[in-house]
């Protein structure tokens, strides 16, 4: 294979000005984009490939980012309603700026023990994404934070976690039940559920009492709410199990409007509804928060309050750059608003003859 020395002999340049170029240090050092691009073209045509233990050991940098997802989370993708689409699009994001990926679960056991992702201990990672929500809370947390003690340079993906340091990257969780209850509100609806695990997380609260808070501005406070909750996080039919529970609150007459404190549990129970002969959005409207696509798939598309999808993936990178630059994030927690996504499972309410 050929080495610097000979790229630089082709291209009519010194080794180290082959290495500055391939680091991306060109201009840096004064060297010409005419230089850079005929050096690059000698790297192509040769099929060259840097040795990335000889650079890190030089440069004390290996340009690799970790992801880390649970264990539950890689189970769902692998099988038939999983959300792949975020991790795929971080990975994308980030070998498009020039890093290399690496991907890494942590378990419900690696949780609770507090054993940390072998790409901390091997020293791999320079900036680690923390793209999942740990089935236990509390102790999530705990993990989290003896990550960010250990290794700093980490941010949370579409999660928050209580009092901390730890940069985090999600919704506004507030504005998100704020704009499910004026957009059902103009429908016309004035019956209302909510629908959410019994493991309902801080993320889920915020958006509960902000969707019920709103509601109760919107009525003067004479708008009921009825919230049930049921089942696990990780299982498809927690919503259903929900929808369930809250026929049996209600005396099986439903509210006309349901909100789903996320898209996973929104699915779980329009598939419940259907079940059960009832109508969607005829006889109940259905909405939820989230970005999972399976959620627009859905017999009858869900209607969902959304980030920005892009906006995220360029905010993550803007951390990656700060930290890369040596600098501090200028907040902990950055909370992107969303958009209400408006499809089928929604509907103005319908006299009735």
């Amino acid at each position: 294979m050929i080495t610097m020395k000979e790229i630089g002999r082709l291209a009519g340049v010194s080794q180290p000005a082959v290495s500055m170029i391939l680091n991306g240090r060109a201009r840096e050092f004064n060297l010409s984009a005419e230089t850079a691009e005929r050096v690059w073209r000698i790297v192509r045509e040769n099929g060259f490939h840097p040795n990335l233990l000889a650079r890190s050991m030089r440069t004390g940098r290996t340009g690799i980012v970790g992801i880390l997802v649970s264990t539950e989370w890689m189970q769902q993708i692998a099988g038939d309603y999983g959300n792949g689409g975020i991790a795929m699009r971080l990975q994308a994001g980030f070998l498009l700026a020039g890093c290399r990926v690496m991907l890494e679960t942590v378990s419900v056991e690696d949780c609770r023990t507090l054993k940390m992702p072998e790409l901390l201990s091997s020293g791999l990672a320079e900036f680690m994404v923390v793209a999942q929500n740990f089935a236990d809370e509390a102790a999530g947390q705990r993990y989290l934070e003896n990550l960010y003690r250990q290794f700093g340079k980490l941010v949370l993906v579409d999660d928050i976690v209580a009092d901390s340091k730890i940069p985090s990257v999600t919704i506004d969780n507030v504005q998100a039940g704020r704009n499910a209850a004026d957009f059902l509100w103009r429908l016309g609806h004035r019956s209302f559920g909510t629908l959410c695990s019994e493991c309902c997380r801080l993320a889920h609260q915020e958006r509960l009492t902000a969707f019920g808070t709103r509601l109760a501005e919107l009525s003067g406070g004479k708008t009921k709410v009825v919230s049930a909750f049921a089942g696990d996080r990780w299982q498809l039919d927690c919503g259903g199990i929900a929808v369930g529970r809250l026929l049996e609150m209600t005396d099986g007459s439903l509210p006309s409007a349901i909100f789903a404190t996320n898209d996973f549990f929104a699915y779980g129970a329009e598939l419940e509804l259907l079940r059960r002969g009832i109508r969607i959005p005829e006889e109940v409207s259905l909405l939820g928060v989230g970005e999972w696509p399976t959620a627009a798939a859905a017999p009858v598309p869900i209607t969902v309050v959304a980030m920005d999808t892009d906006e995220k993936i360029k905010l993550i990178l803007r951390l990656w750059r700060q930290y890369q630059a040596g600098q501090t994030p200028e907040q902990n927690d950055f909370r992107l608003r969303g958009r209400l996504c408006k499809r089928q499972s929604t509907g103005k309410v319908r006299k009735k003859t």
